[in-house]
Parts: C-alpha cells; sequence; structure tokens
C-alpha cells in the first residue's frame, strides 16, 4: 500500500497499484447524477477458493454485510458481493475450478 495526499492505493506481487482509491471530490461529496458516468461495481479476483473463503470469514467478523454471489455472474468464476462506503457493489471473485 501507498500514500499520496487523498489517496490510497493497493497492489499485490510488487507491481505499482492495481486498486486506487481517493476522496479528491470532497469527503462525503454526493454522488453523480444519473446524466453523469458513474461506478456502480467491480471486480477483484483472488487467486484461489482458499483465499476467498478466509476473506470472508474476516468480513463478517467485521460486521460487514456479505451476500454469497455475484450481481454480475461471470461463467466459471464464484464469489461474494459486499458494498464500499459510497454503495458501490464490489464482486470478489476467484475461478471455481481452483482450490
Amino acid at each position: 500500500m501507498r500514500e499520496y495526499p487523498g489517496a490510497l492505493f493497493f497492489s499485490s506481487g510488487g507491481y505499482h497499484h492495481h486498486i486506487g482509491v481517493n476522496v479528491w471530490a470532497g469527503i462525503n461529496a454526493p454522488p453523480p447524477s444519473r446524466e453523469h458516468v458513474q461506478l456502480r461495481s467491480f471486480s477483484i479476483i483472488l487467486p484461489n477458493l482458499d483465499l476467498l473463503d478466509n476473506l470472508t470469514v474476516k468480513l463478517k467478523e467485521k460486521g460487514i454485510k456479505v451476500m454469497e454471489g455475484l450481481i454480475n455472474p461471470i461463467k466459471g468464476y464464484v464469489g461474494i458481493t459486499v458494498q464500499d462506503f459510497d454503495g458501490n457493489n464490489v464482486e470478489i471473485v476467484t475461478t471455481s475450478k481452483v482450490k
């Protein structure tokens, strides 16, 4: 994880960043209007089912609502769906064949 004023960047395997988050629009900024482009969901792919199972347990222990399954099913993948702090659906997936 790397920090930058108003932003965090997350990565795995030494890459500079896979996911970036920021508050550049302002903390508690209102969502864009329906006429504007909006992020509604995104997926994070994990390498195996064990990681997905462990993450699911940790999220539930933290009191985060976890929905089994995906809002936007992806053939050959299984996973869970959670919401980020802005209400976007975050689908955490892995291939259904990898254990």
